[in-house]
């Protein structure tokens, strides 16, 4: 057995993503209610506020654990491959998250939407459907069945219908079913599927 087989704990991979929050009870219940998510441990300091929580999401383990002291705030991203984007996006909304971007088809073949949810922390949702031109063996899901082609046309390279990554974006969702763009300079509406 190598060394990267024995040195994590079990369960552990050599790399696990650690967000430090202020409100990690709200993280936990967030990943739960939008994710399925799984609290595996959870630790607390001698006074009772949360210390840190270990969660298994899918195949993998994230951990979290409570701003304090010198252990200040870390916004942190994540790319959570979901079964369903669409679903998961909803879910996520219900329970409080609120869209950066709505669910896409990527040119590199996934599903793909974005939620910031409770403490400021980002989750990049993806679905992988294959790369494009590989056909439509995964069942597709596209809206209008057709793949776009791999590389956007030049000046139609925005995969994200009114979305603008240069601009600051408030708030898309009202609901989990109805987002309209707030970004100054951006215009339309989309609705779930």
């Amino acid at each position: 057995m190598s060394d990267a087989e024995t040195y994590p704990r079990p369960g552990f991979r050599a790399v696990t993503p650690y967000l430090t929050v202020r409100d990690t009870e709200g993280v936990i219940a967030f990943m739960v209610a939008a994710f399925d998510a799984a609290v595996i441990r959870r630790d607390a300091h001698d006074d009772g506020t949360p210390m840190n929580a270990e969660i298994r999401l899918g195949d993998s383990l994230r951990e979290v654990g409570e701003a304090r002291g010198a252990w200040t705030p870390i916004p942190g991203a994540l790319h959570v491959y979901v079964p369903d984007t669409d679903a998961t996006f909803r879910r996520a909304l219900a329970a409080g998250g609120v869209a950066i971007y709505p669910p896409s088809d990527l040119p590199y073949g996934e599903r793909s939407a974005g939620v910031r949810g409770v403490a400021d922390n980002v989750r990049y949702l993806a679905t992988h459907r294959g790369e494009w031109g590989e056909g439509d063996a995964k069942g597709g899901g596209h809206h209008n069945g057709a793949r776009p082609p791999l590389r956007s046309p030049p000046g139609q390279e925005t995969v994200v219908p009114d979305y603008d990554a240069s601009v600051p974006v408030a708030t898309w969702c009202s609901s989990a079913d109805s987002c309209t763009s707030s970004a100054a300079g951006a215009s339309g509406s989309w609705s779930m599927p």
